[in-house]
């Protein structure tokens, strides 16, 4: 078994579910809701990430791990879905961090830059010192 698998049985009575984790203790679970710690149907385990997309920025989700197209649909938001204004806002926000982050990755070749400069002058100011010594 995948080490990302888990065994997996659900029981429908009603409106719950009966899920078997890693550990084989079972918990029951309403099926409007996935348990963070939950199981899919394809067996693996139920992660939480984070959508980046336009109309739901920064909106947790959880779903089925498998990744490799042939998932089984395993889906729920955790996040409930964002007014107009945060739509609008968070995307226009996101552009400004990606720029100012675009720009922290600069500081350190520029950084080099400066320090190589410094180096220059340094020792073109000890050579003129020196010139002076002994010339003058």
């Amino acid at each position: 078994m995948d080490s990302n698998k888990g065994d997996s049985s659900h029981s429908s009575s009603g409106n719950s579910q009966s899920e078997t984790f890693g550990s084989g203790r079972r918990r029951n679970s309403n099926t409007s809701g996935i348990g963070a710690d939950a199981v899919c149907r394809c067996g693996y385990y139920v992660v939480t990430r984070t959508s980046w997309t336009t109309s739901n920025p920064g909106r947790r989700f959880r779903g089925c791990l498998e990744s490799n197209g042939n998932y089984c649909r395993t889906f729920e938001w955790i996040d409930p879905p964002m007014c107009i204004r945060s739509l609008v806002v968070i995307p226009g926000l996101l552009k400004k961090l990606n720029g100012y982050e675009k720009k922290f990755e600069e500081v350190p070749v520029l950084r080099v830059e400066l320090q190589a400069a410094y180096i220059v002058k340094r020792t073109l100011l000890f050579i003129l010192a020196l010139f002076l010594i002994l010339f003058l």
